[in-house]
């Protein structure tokens, strides 16, 4: 799924578990993608970029706990618009980010 606002998200993600419910399907995870540009200040407050947001690390954690708060299982970072180099950018996101959540400390 492409990311939306996270009150329309919610309503995406229930209609999801509702439909495999009525097919009988136990789980099957909710992915979407998220195009981030993550700035060297931590405390960046959002812009909107396509399909995505130009932020802070410390923004970045809280979208994606309430991601996480909503039920969307996967959340797929995309760098593609990033300003920064790609390896700077999944050093900070695995160094605070990632500790976050604990399925991606494997």
């Amino acid at each position: 799924m492409y990311p939306r606002d996270p009150s329309f998200q919610k309503r995406v993600v229930d209609g999801w578990k509702s439909a495999l419910e009525l097919t009988g399907n136990r789980f099957k995870p909710f992915s979407q993608s998220l195009y981030i540009d993550l700035t060297g200040d931590p405390d960046h407050l959002p812009q909107g970029i396509h399909l995505g947001y130009r932020l802070g690390r410390n923004y970045l954690l809280k979208h994606l706990k309430t991601l996480q708060d909503i039920g969307v299982n996967h959340v797929f970072l995309n760098l593609k618009y990033g300003k920064r180099p790609a390896d700077e950018v999944l050093e900070e996101v695995g160094r605070f980010i990632a500790p976050h959540f604990p399925s991606l400390k494997k």
